[in-house]
């Protein structure tokens, strides 16, 4: 009785095992070559049992091995990921230099522009008054002169009264 549960269970084992296979789910293999091979020893086969022993071992190993190429690929991924966000951080930085920069000089451009408007403001002012002063010193030359000759003229009357 206990044979047949035995043969029984290996049978719906080597399903599994078909299973496993095909869909490459090699944790499922590992438990179920396990079992194989204890049934198989228990029924004293022991060329099968060890067989699956093997079997067994080389799921194991390959769990083993899909879960740190798993690993490996994760943490690779947060190392990109990590550079990625330093790289993102150093842009948005000199981002934010370049925005300060454009702002000053931005600024600076505006006061080196009120500047020479004022500037040209006071030459343009020096210029009109430099012109008003020059009219007024020809005018005051041209009343000199006029009265240099009403003076002349005065002199002349009076010396010729006098005579």
């Amino acid at each position: 009785m206990a044979q047949e549960k035995n043969i029984e269970a290996i049978a719906t084992c080597e399903e599994g095992y078909q299973f496993t296979m095909n869909n490459k789910n090699y944790e499922d293999a590992a438990v179920i070559t396990e079992n194989l091979a204890t049934g198989y020893e228990k029924l004293g086969n022991y060329k099968k049992s060890i067989f699956y022993i093997k079997e067994s071992n080389r799921f194991n190993q390959e769990t083993v091995d899909q879960n740190a190429a798993l690993i490996n690929a994760e943490l690779e991924a947060k190392y990109q990921n990590d550079i990625k966000e330093i790289e993102i951080s150093e842009l948005n930085r000199q981002n934010e230099i370049k925005n300060r920069l454009s702002a000053f000089l931005g600024i600076m451009s505006l006061i080196l522009f009120g500047f020479v408007v004022y500037c040209y403001s006071i030459y343009r002012t020096g210029v009109e008054k430099s012109k008003i002063l020059s009219k007024k010193n020809e005018q005051l030359s041209y009343a000199e002169t006029e009265l240099e000759n009403k003076n002349e003229e005065l002199e002349k009357y009076i010396k010729l009264n006098i005579q």
